[in-house]
């Protein structure tokens, strides 16, 4: 479903300094055969200690050993524990070789300075003629940081690789940006949920739709004025429902200063609930839906759906960000695509 994206909403923004090279090489080829070199990256944005500004950090997802053939080599990865998790094992490709090599128990340096370190064997198996290259991926999973996810000056991430006539040489990626922020907010989604018959491979099953959504406000800034709330549904099964009231901090809105909108995008059906005001931190909207009935017989039969959904979009602001909060998106699944109730109908995201 091309229509909604899960998950929160990324703002393309302008940075203030010129990015980086996407890693530095530390030594100078040995014997001119034998280097390091970092491969692809992608960049992550580390909200600073006290929401001021927001650094753009490299996040090395490979690198490439040249002049090791098909001997052993030992590596040694350091980095900031608060953003990286690196629970996944390190793979190796040599040529058509793959070879999955777990890291070592992470040893604390210090509060921002972690390390893990691996010994690569020798190359084995079908190879006739030793790759001149061993292509490593780095285990460097982005770590869920919300609600801490302000933090201080970060350390960057380094990778040395030894051979076992004792060169080494080693390459660095770090921060490329720093964006000062006017405004930094998020929102924290839930919603509550009714069903409708379907009839999904022969089995009775229930089509599960939000009746109830509530909105936090988790700061520290407000969130935007002119964010809009989007209930995504199944277009084949039922048409979006009636809001009926609207509730701030548990006191009475006035429903007719929300503005509804829907609409129809490749098998769904959309309802956009435009928010009349900023959310200031602190603040919580709920919305009151009555379900529409289902737009078929009283218990259609599907082969596959469309889950519903609820997220929130907010104007895009250069000087503003949202926090990653991992409530996003209200859904009636797990993050791996299990039903939270039992019978309830499975299907697309």
């Amino acid at each position: 479903m091309a229509a909604v994206a899960i998950g929160a909403p990324l703002l393309a923004i302008p940075f203030t300094a010129r990015p980086a090279a996407a890693s530095e090489q530390d030594d100078e080829p040995a014997g001119g055969q034998f280097f390091l070199t970092g491969d692809a990256t992608h960049e992550i944005g580390v909200l600073e200690q006290g929401f001021a500004a927001e650094h753009l950090v490299q996040v090395a997802l490979s690198a490439a050993v040249t002049g090791a053939a098909g001997e052993p080599f030992s590596l040694s990865l350091e980095f900031d524990p608060r953003l990286y998790d690196t629970s996944d094992g390190l793979i190796v490709e040599r040529g058509t070789n793959l070879t999955f090599v777990a890291l070592s128990e992470p040893s604390l340096l210090s509060p921002t300075r972690t390390i893990v370190t691996a010994d690569v064997p020798a190359l084995e198996g079908s190879e006739r003629t030793p790759p001149a290259e061993a292509a490593l991926s780095l285990p460097l999973r982005p770590a869920e940081r919300y609600p801490d996810d302000d933090i201080g000056p970060v350390t960057d991430t380094a990778l040395t690789v030894t051979l076992t006539d004792g060169r080494s040489a080693r390459t660095t990626w770090g921060t490329t940006a720093t964006t000062p922020l006017a405004a930094v907010w998020g929102v924290e989604l839930s919603a509550g949920w009714s069903d409708l018959a379907v009839t999904q491979e022969g089995d009775l099953r229930q089509y599960r739709v939000p009746t109830t959504v509530r909105c936090a406000s988790v700061g520290p800034g407000s969130v935007p004025g002119g964010a809009v709330l989007t209930v995504t549904l199944d277009g084949t099964l039922t048409t979006p429902p009636s809001l009926t009231s609207a509730l701030i901090d548990d006191a009475e809105s006035d429903v007719s200063r929300f503005t509804v909108t829907d609409e129809s995008v490749d098998g769904t059906r959309l309802l956009h609930v435009a928010l009349p005001d900023a959310l200031p931190a602190g603040t919580t909207v709920t919305l009151l839906f009555e379900p529409a009935p289902v737009t078929a017989r009283s218990r259609p039969k599907v082969t596959s759906i469309h889950v519903a959904t609820v997220t929130l979009a907010a104007p895009d602001q250069p000087t503003a960000r949202r926090r990653t909060t991992g409530a996003d998106v209200a859904v009636d699944i797990s993050p791996s695509g299990t039903p939270l109730t039992t019978d309830a109908a499975t299907g697309t995201i």
